[in-house]
């Protein structure tokens, strides 16, 4: 289960930049000033260069200056600013503001508008469906949200709920509707929208400049291309939203005590502050709760699986006996809270505290639970996680600095071919031959060609397609910028309890050091009790936090385990044996009536209860049975070294017993039993907890084991293999965890144990203090050696260290220092707090490692959410195997299998409120899948930009030579070659991650020397080869198979057999495009060089799988090869040359062709080979210890 508690407060305060502006007058707008500032110049220019013409020029150049500043303020929220707004520190006469998140993924501005209440002059402005108002004191805006921490219980036992209609009206306008609600764009905005995105107006701005080059059918492909694909992700969109507004449960009709009496209103217009009545018997199939509340009578038992996927049932017990001074916490008072979207299964009313209001109304009137609202709608925790999902719309952006730096570094080589190109064509050419538009229009193509119009959907593909296959396996993902963090992952941190280990614990039986040992040598034998007076067993069936819903026992497998083995059962809070019960028969047999519960407590690891034993009577019905005599008991277990403070005497041996216990990996628990010389029930109830834990009777040590899970050891060993370093974080006990730890390869060196050295710890505030307060000893206790915060690395090179919980406290306060120079090199830590788990995943990310963190637990949200990959485990609903359906027709078919491959939209139950990632296994296998589908992602992520980098350094080369000789690549030629491309890149992108994790690790950077080596010398060899044939070709150009009557039927449009390659002549000159030597070798040694560049990239194994198993991927490669050596040959036959543009080449240029692309592709592996093996993926400096 997943503290929702700790979530919120994580979540519901995350910082924000906020400016406030005012938009300025006309006269002081800079972009209208910037507009009317370059149109004189342009006109001015246009009428000096080619008067009207030149006019016309110049105003269309003062439009599109226009355009593109709009364009600036539609897409950068700070140039916006600049231009049209005033900065204002007085919120009063701001108009607007703009934010930004302070987390890192999220960090692109937003505006929002500012509002001012005319009544109470409160400034606020809503963003993500949160609402945030300016806090006067301090000049901040603080998210609205009904502050409850740390106010006192009495002021919520005495809260009279909304006392008039107007309150409830000023609580709507405050608060709002209790309810998830956002607008569904229509398709047509949205699609603008999309279509107004930089990259979409720089790729129609392309498209332009290819039909100015009368490149037609390309610039149809290209613009149908990207409008089909932005269609696409807008549908998607659009599906995405109906989901998550069908999610939920429908509105409920609620019992609200509101102006003095109680009346049903639907749960819409529930406000903080309204008292409430929820019955599990309220007709409806399930009774969800409809906000978060306070629970001010009775006891109830929810399910809470819709928020943290953990299907035990959690208690939830009224705030009445809590003393009323003391305050609220989120964290510390979970179980007096009811969350909203949470079910309740049953529940006990109780009458209501003396201090409420509804003392006189006796209570609610269904008899259901009196709670008090403190948060609803997207203020609850189910509204939190409702945002996450909403707002994780962020593409993949690993690298994404990066990636625009290795753009403007291809952009480096564009400018300078173009910049050539135009030398060229300005000096170099004689002013009766020269064409200004073509000369600028042919240098702005070759530096556009950076940027393939593909890109965008090879990366979203590149995403998606990991997202699928997670989610084909079970695994949702509410952040899909994190799956390529996973690939970088260097430290997996795991929860044990259920986790690693199943949650189905086994009863061994007790251990009692009291036992007289003198016969048996050693530690005593454990045995399930099977006397009838035995206390352990009180304390084992009396002390628990068990429900019966529909027959079966729910609640805590150690709980249950114990009941199982014991032959007891409950019904409400009766607890009595079976009636096949053994050892419990005629007057032996009695039963426990749980008065009082105090639960268990994660600070102090233990929990009590009062209960009242009787008789019973064997004739009478168990149901009812029991004499009137009965005896008051407090029954308490707990962990042993917690429970030991409260015990009036403790055996001699009681140490050495449970740590010998401990170190045979079971779980063990003390338990305690104190006998109450009270008659009195009142006095009993009215008991306080540390009244009742005090002065125990030790009962013995209860022993449970907890097989690990079927897969926990090979995957952690897998992981192990594949360079991960493993740490176990766990709030068991010490000598279990370093057990568990040797099974599942995380200890694979004598375990080092930090323990007390018998000298305080309370007050050790400096180095030195902790130093010597703690000690290193070895697993079976037999060596010492000091602690030294300098020593824990040396240590680590022949021990597994093992640390505590208390020791990374004291550590905390320290420092960061002191955290970093012990915490990275430990392999255990146990007995750790919440706060303690998430110090050390900060620990080690702050040392340099890429973290993942496995869990399923309370104690686990903190670090879930800190970690850079957190992983939580579901065990609520077991996955459906998925089954086969006959399809009925065609469009059915089809139907069914674009809803198949569609991206799905995570919906609440799949997802937890504590990570990113979620996965409806309770194994810790979906950690492997994650992490190799992270790995296949990075490394296609940053293969993509490898070969976009070598293609557009060829492209840009072989497009400047043909410029040079005044002729280009065919619209055929263009159109056949990007729909080749774009194919590639797309099976590229859809490719699959190898089943096995390998120990080499994928590099996880564009700018590294693998990179930079690899891509400069394969281009090397790519230019020699461009170069190479494009001189020998020149050799041709003066002979008649320049453009044999083959190629180009005689007579035909666009033959040049008389051309002259090198002469300069445009093919303007004869009326339109002609094929000639010079393009057909540059249009084909290109094609030669793009698809070697495929092949020779493409990363399989280990990463990804083998080429040859990405079937769309070879069966293009192969064909694509084929068609080149048909081009290259002449053997498709005239028909094949003309639909392709290209003109026979000679005998040798054919040979020489072959061979130099041969050649290249054979060099160009070799330098990807070399540079791989020379410049692997660094390992973290910890993992080489």
């Amino acid at each position: 289960a997943i503290a929702p508690s700790a979530m919120e407060d994580a979540a519901q305060h995350r910082g924000l930049e906020v400016r406030a502006y005012a938009t300025k007058g006309p006269w002081r707008r800079k972009d209208l000033a910037l507009v009317s500032a370059m149109g004189p110049v342009f006109l001015s220019v246009g009428w000096q260069t080619a008067r009207f013409v030149g006019l016309l020029a110049g105003v269309g150049a003062t439009a599109a200056v226009g355009a593109l500043v709009l364009l600036l303020e539609f897409w950068l929220v700070e140039f916006y600013c600049w231009a049209r707004l005033d900065v204002r520190q007085d919120l009063s006469n701001a108009e607007l503001c703009v934010v930004k998140p302070r987390h890192a993924q999220t960090r692109r501005a937003h505006k929002c508008k500012l509002t001012v209440c005319e009544d109470s002059g409160e400034v606020s402005f809503s963003f993500w469906n949160a609402r945030y108002v300016l806090d006067k004191k301090s000049g901040s805006f603080e998210r609205l949200t009904n502050r409850v921490e740390g106010t006192r219980f009495a002021d919520h036992l005495r809260a009279p709920g909304i006392a008039s209609a107007r309150g409830l009206r000023d609580g709507i306008r405050k608060w709002g509707a209790n309810e998830f609600a956002f607008s569904k764009p229509e398709f047509l905005p949205l699609l603008v929208e999309h279509m107004l995105a930089p990259f979409f107006v720089f790729q129609l701005f392309c498209v332009g400049l290819w039909c100015l080059d009368e490149y037609w059918y390309y610039s149809l492909f290209t613009l149908v291309m990207l409008v089909m694909f932005e269609c696409t992700v807008v549908k998607q969109r659009i599906r995405n939203l109906e989901t998550l507004q069908q999610m939920g449960h429908q509105p409920q009709a609620i019992w609200t005590f509101r102006e003095g009496q109680w009346q049903r209103v639907s749960e819409h217009t529930l406000i903080p502050g309204d008292l409430i009545s929820i019955s599990s018997e309220s007709g409806f199939a399930e009774t969800f709760v409809p906000a978060d509340c306070l629970l001010l009578a009775g006891t109830g038992i929810t399910n809470e699986s819709i928020l943290t996927g953990e299907s035990v049932p959690q208690w939830k017990v009224s705030v009445k006996f809590r003393s009323p001074k003391d305050g609220f916490s989120w964290r510390r008072d979970k179980q007096h809270v009811l969350f909203r979207g949470t079910t309740l299964i049953q529940h006990d009313e109780d009458g209501v505290s003396h201090l409420s209001p509804l003392s006189r109304q006796k209570g609610s009137p269904d008899g259901g639970l009196v709670c008090l609202v403190l948060r609803t709608g997207f203020g609850t925790t189910q509204g939190d996680l409702m945002r996450t999902i909403l707002h994780s719309t962020e593409r993949m952006s690993a690298n994404s600095s990066e990636a625009g730096l290795f753009i403007l570094f291809l952009l480096v080589f564009a400018v300078a071919a173009s910049a050539y190109v135009l030398y060229n064509g300005i000096y170099l050419t004689a002013p009766e031959d020269r064409d200004p538009f073509k000369l600028a229009l042919n240098c702005i193509m070759i530096i556009t060609s950076v940027i393939p119009p593909e890109l965008p959907m090879e990366l979203s593909l590149a995403v998606n397609t990991s997202m699928l296959s997670l989610f084909k396996k079970f695994i949702f993902c509410t952040e899909p910028f994190r799956i390529p963090l996973a690939g970088k992952v260097d430290a997996c941190c795991f929860d044990k309890t259920g986790t690693l280990t199943s949650t189905r614990l086994v009863f061994e039986g007790v251990g009692d050091p009291r036992r007289d040992m003198s016969d048996l040598g050693g530690v005593p034998e454990i045995e399930v009790p099977k006397d009838p007076a035995c206390d352990a067993t009180k304390v084992l069936v009396g002390c628990h936090s068990l429900v019966a819903v529909h027959g079966k026992l729910r609640g805590d497998p150690m709980e249950k385990a114990a009941f199982k083995a014991l032959l007891w059962t409950i019904s409400k809070d009766l607890a009595k044996p079976k009636k096949g019960n053994p050892h419990l028969r005629g007057g032996d047999r009695y039963m426990l009536k749980i008065l009082k519960r105090f639960h268990f407590n994660p600070t102090l690891k233990r929990m009590s209860t009062v209960v009242l034993k009787r008789a019973m009577e064997p004739s009478a019905p168990e149901a009812a049975g029991g004499s009137s005599a009965g005896e008051y008991l407090v029954l308490a277990k707990g962990a042993p070294e917690s429970l030991r403070e409260s015990f009036s005497r403790v055996p001699d041996d009681y140490d050495e017993v449970y740590l010998d216990y401990a170190r045979r990996g079971l779980r063990v628990i003390a338990l305690g039993i104190r006998r109450l010389q009270i008659s009195d029930p009142l006095v009993v109830r009215g008991l306080s907890r540390s009244q009742a834990e005090s002065s125990l009777e030790f009962c013995g040590f209860a022993t449970f084991s907890c097989p690990l899970k079927p897969s926990s050891s090979e995957t952690l060993l897998s992981l192990k293999q594949a360079s991960h370093r493993l740490v176990m974080i766990t709030g068991d006990a010490m000598l279990t965890a370093c057990h568990v730890a040797r099974e599942v390869h995380i200890a694979d060196k004598p375990p080092l144990i930090l323990k007390e050295a018998g000298r305080a710890t309370g007050a050790a505030s400096t180095a030195e203090a902790i130093e010597s307060a703690f000690e290193w000893a070895t697993h079976d206790g037999t060596t010492d050696i000091a602690f030294g915060l300098s020593t824990a690395m040396e240590l680590s090179r022949d021990y597994s260290l093992c640390v505590p919980g208390k020791v990374v406290t004291l550590l905390a306060g320290l420092g960061p220092s002191a955290l970093r120079q012990v915490l990275p090199f430990c392999s255990v830590f146990a007995r750790t707090s919440p706060d303690d788990k998430e110090v050390i995943v900060k620990t080690l990310k702050d040392v340099g490692h890429t973290v993942l963190m496995c869990g399923d637990g309370t104690n686990d949200v903190g670090a879930l959410k800190t970690a850079h990959v957190g992983i939580a485990l579901l065990n609520s609903v077991k996955p459906a195997a998925p089954r086969r359906r006959w399809k009925k027709t065609i469009r059915e078919w089809v139907e069914e299998e674009e809803e198949d491959d569609s991206l799905p939209v995570v919906s609440l139950g799949d997802a937890s409120i504590a990570s990113p990632f979620t996965s409806r296994f309770s194994t810790v296998t979906p950690c492997v899948d994650i992490v190799k589908q992270g790995r296949s992602t990075l490394v296609t992520y940053v293969q993509m930009f490898k070969i976009l980098g070598i293609n557009c350094l060829s492209s840009a080369y072989s497009m400047s030579v043909m410029y040079l000789n005044g002729v280009k690549m065919g619209d055929t030629q263009a159109t056949v070659s990007g729909v080749i491309i774009a194919l590639l890149f797309m099976s590229l992108s859809n490719t699959s991650a190898n089943e096995k994790l390998s120990a080499a690790r994928p590099h996880s950077k564009v700018f590294c020397r693998y990179f930079m080596v690899s891509m400069v010398g394969q281009f090397f060899f790519h230019f020699a080869y461009l170069y190479g044939t494009y001189r020998y070709a020149l050799t041709f150009a003066g002979d008649d198979v320049a453009a044999a009557p083959e190629a180009v039927p005689a007579g035909a449009p666009g033959n040049s057999t008389e051309a002259d390659p090198a002469s300069g002549a445009s093919e303007k000159e004869a009326g339109g495009f002609e094929p000639n030597l010079v393009n057909t070798v540059a249009f084909t040694v290109n094609f030669v060089i793009q698809l070697a560049t495929f092949a020779v990239n493409y990363v399989g194994e280990p990463f990804n799988v083998n080429i040859w198993r990405n079937r769309g991927l070879a069966v293009g490669l192969v064909a694509c090869v084929a068609l080149t050596g048909l081009l290259i040959s002449g053997a498709g036959g005239p028909d094949l040359d003309s639909t392709f543009e290209v003109v026979a080449l000679p005998e040798e240029l054919k040979v020489a062709i072959a061979l130099g692309g041969l050649g290249t592709w054979i060099a160009a592996l070799c330098v990807e080979t070399a540079a791989r093996r020379l410049f692997p993926e660094r390992l973290h400096k910890n993992l080489l210890l």
